[in-house]
């Protein structure tokens, strides 16, 4: 992702900071400063260290966080409460997740 493309994104949602890694640089939202940290230094901001007019297509790498993928259940299905076409969507989402999960991980594997 270009880095205008993630500062758009950030400018049209303002509850997305994503962790980000730019030339080597890790940049993690802190929400307690209301601010973007990075690994190098103890400098506030999201690229504090670049003229961001230089960067605005290079590519920048989101670091997704670590969220475990919710399981399915008996409440998630509920014949009364939801129809089966529905539970099926649900169903499908969830089996997309762990696809795209053990694609992430065997792509990672394969870098290494």
């Amino acid at each position: 992702m270009k880095v205008i493309d993630i500062l758009n994104k950030m400018a049209n949602d303002k509850d997305y900071r994503p962790t980000v890694s730019f030339l080597g640089v890790t940049f993690t939202y802190n929400a307690i400063v209301g601010d973007y940290e990075n690994d190098r230094n103890s400098d506030y901001g999201i690229f504090s260290d670049y003229v961001i007019e230089n960067i605005l297509n290079d590519e920048v790498r989101v670091i997704e966080e670590k969220k475990e993928i919710e399981e399915l259940n008996d409440t998630n299905y509920d014949e009364k409460l939801i129809d089966k076409e529905a539970y099926h969507n649900l169903t499908r989402k969830k089996l997309n997740e762990v696809i795209r999960a053990v694609n992430k991980l065997t792509k990672e594997s394969e870098e290494k």
